[in-house]
């Protein structure tokens, strides 16, 4: 098999930064390297949903769910927990 005439070139050239980021990622987390349509495909087709996401449990999110008290998260000079009673 013959290589394109500015094959040398192309290696060369070196990889931006975005490419590098994108490779390390790849080995880091194990997630397919290639094109965004290719990625999703193999994603869907090896069931590596996971890679995609970042690590951990996602946080909850706050919502009032009829509850008689309502608790709010204030950040002033230092965290604190307060219950409100209707």
């Amino acid at each position: 098999m013959e290589r394109h005439a500015e094959w040398l070139d192309w290696v060369n050239k070196g990889a931006t930064n975005e490419q590098l980021h994108a490779v390390r990622r790849s080995v880091i987390k194990g997630q397919p390297y290639g094109s965004e349509p290719w990625v999703e495909r193999m994603v869907a087709q090896w069931n590596l949903g996971a890679t995609l996401r970042e690590r951990g449990r996602p946080k909850k999110e706050l919502v009032n769910n009829g509850s008689r008290h309502l608790y709010l998260l204030l950040k002033p000079a230092r965290s604190s927990l307060v219950k409100l009673s209707p």
